[in-house]
């Protein structure tokens, strides 16, 4: 008997994209979750890297609440998708450029 165990999580990352035209209060925000996006990062680099002497690098999973909460999601044998929801104004075409490059500056 084999048993297969599944979690979703939805995490909206919104708004961390229009830094220069919101209040202080929003850009302390918005630097949150840039920070933790920054470490989301830092954590599938550590995942999918290779130290020089064979051993598992240090995986930052306590940096940022965000990785915290996907801790499970991202280590082990599990399957993680990313899904963006994308403005089409033609206005924010650099915001969508940054997120379907993230995967890529992680060097995956």
């Amino acid at each position: 008997m084999s048993v297969v165990s599944s979690k979703l999580n939805l995490v909206d990352l919104a708004g961390s994209e229009r830094f220069q035209n919101q209040s202080a209060a929003r850009q302390k925000e918005s630097a949150s979750i840039n920070l933790s996006l920054n470490t989301l990062g830092n954590v599938i680099s550590a995942l999918t890297s290779i130290r020089k002497d064979g051993k598992k690098p240090f995986v930052p999973y306590r940096e940022s609440a965000l990785t915290k909460l996907l801790c499970d999601s991202l280590g082990g044998n599990a399957h993680t998708l990313m899904i963006a929801n994308v403005n089409p104004v033609l206005n924010a075409h650099t915001h969508a450029r940054t997120f379907f490059t993230y995967p890529r500056s992680l060097e995956i």
